[in-house]
């Protein structure tokens, strides 16, 4: 629990509550966080069972009737707002190109075999153990906002990273510890 709560003080330290520019939609990731996880312990329970294949599927089609609901939904609401996020979050519906089109149906099929690959490796191995390689998508996000938008993260943004990181490496250090058995319950004998 202390390893959690340690990775939710590295994303308050990231989204820095009471500043000006803190918001509803700052809370958007945080939620999606907490989706996630959600997901994970469904895979890891029902991954005894049922086979990664169905559970990709089932996954990327709620994903689907979801993402429909938002863009349906979303779309009839009308909210003024200065902020990027809300601004895009609730644009008006746009069809896309042929580009555009072959690109989402491209990120589509990747996320869908994403998401088996996940479930196989929920159902495989130790949770606790892969849900710490989840991690590495923040040094890709750090590396593709530089490159590819010339964002540079703040000092914030580097010391929340950085307790993020830490929290899911202690983690793995308990588990480690929690799982590793005794030589011998009274000790070495010669």
């Amino acid at each position: 629990m202390s390893g959690i709560v340690l990775g939710f003080v590295g994303v308050i330290i990231i989204l820095n509550p009471g500043v000006e520019g803190f918001g509803i939609q700052s809370l958007l990731p945080v939620f999606s966080a907490f989706s996630y996880s959600c997901a994970q312990i469904m895979v890891r329970t029902m991954g005894l069972n049922t086979k990664a294949t169905v559970m990709g599927f089932y996954s990327n089609s709620v994903y689907l009737v979801a993402g429909l609901f938002m863009a349906v939904g979303f779309s009839f609401v009308n909210v003024e707002s200065e902020n990027l996020s809300v601004q895009f979050l609730f644009r008006s519906w746009a069809m896309p190109g042929f580009q555009d089109g072959l690109l989402i149906m491209v990120t589509g099929l990747a996320t869908a075999w994403a998401s088996v690959l996940s479930s196989q490796a929920y159902q495989m191995g130790e949770a606790s153990k892969i849900a710490t390689m989840e991690y590495t998508p923040i040094i890709w996000v750090v590396i593709f906002g530089y490159l590819f938008l010339s964002e540079v993260p703040d000092h914030r943004t580097i010391l929340g990273v950085i307790v993020i990181v830490a929290a899911g490496l202690y983690v793995i250090k308990r588990e480690e510890i929690k799982t590793k058995k005794p030589l011998a319950r009274n000790g070495l004998k010669r």
